[in-house]
């Protein structure tokens, strides 16, 4: 059997980042896998889901009564993501930035039995870790001779219909410069590994190699 080798990391930043403070439930593999394929160290981001959820609203104007208190809602997790930082006279560089959370506040009613001043608010949904993340791991990825200009077209294409590239822009086809930012987006937003043409992504955006 063929020693495997580790793909060249050629257009993200995120792959060539080394973790750091794992804790007992996050677990990092040091050796390079064997087995078919090629693979690169990848960023495992969290994983979310929405889950609708209810909040107890206060509809009184007595905010100091000791039954009365105020309280906040969670809608959006605050989250580190990666950003691509425009230089002048240099390439364009990924970096890891805190993102905000959503958040509402309400008054809310302490002991119900003691006030009938509430209404019962179920048309919200919030956002809950569902698998935690933020650690590196290997990931299986395209392997350097069967990364083409059809390939990137294709990965454009399969972005177009996702909605991640509108239609009246111009993208100069079969690069990867032309998609990467999108690519790292659908990552994001859809819960796969961050970097790299990882197999996973090329899977579910539905585009052969």
């Amino acid at each position: 059997m063929k020693y495997l080798i580790l793909v060249t990391i050629f257009f993200l930043y995120a792959c060539s980042v080394t973790n750091t403070g794992l804790n007992d439930n996050r677990h990092e593999t040091l050796d390079i896998p064997t087995g078919p394929g090629c693979f690169a160290k990848c960023s495992i981001p969290d994983e979310y889901a929405k889950v609708p959820c209810s909040i107890i609203e206060y509809t009184g104007d007595d905010y100091d009564h000791p039954n009365v208190r105020k309280d906040t809602l969670i809608l959006k997790q605050p989250r580190q993501v990666w950003v691509k930082n425009e230089h002048q006279q240099r390439e364009s560089e990924w970096s890891l930035v805190d993102e905000s959370g959503q958040y509402i506040d309400y008054y809310t009613i302490v002991d119900t039995s003691l006030s009938k001043e509430f209404v019962i608010n179920n048309n919200f949904e919030k956002e809950v870790i569902v698998k935690k993340g933020g650690f590196t791991a290997w990931q299986q990825v395209v392997c350097d001779h069967d990364l083409s200009p059809k390939l990137y077209s294709d990965l454009s294409d399969a972005l177009t219909l996702k909605g991640y590239v509108s239609d009246s822009e111009t993208l100069e086809r079969g690069t990867i410069d032309s998609i990467k930012e999108r690519l790292v987006q659908y990552q994001r937003d859809s819960n796969l590994p961050v970097g790299q043409l990882n197999i996973e992504t090329i899977n579910h955006l539905g585009v052969k190699i």
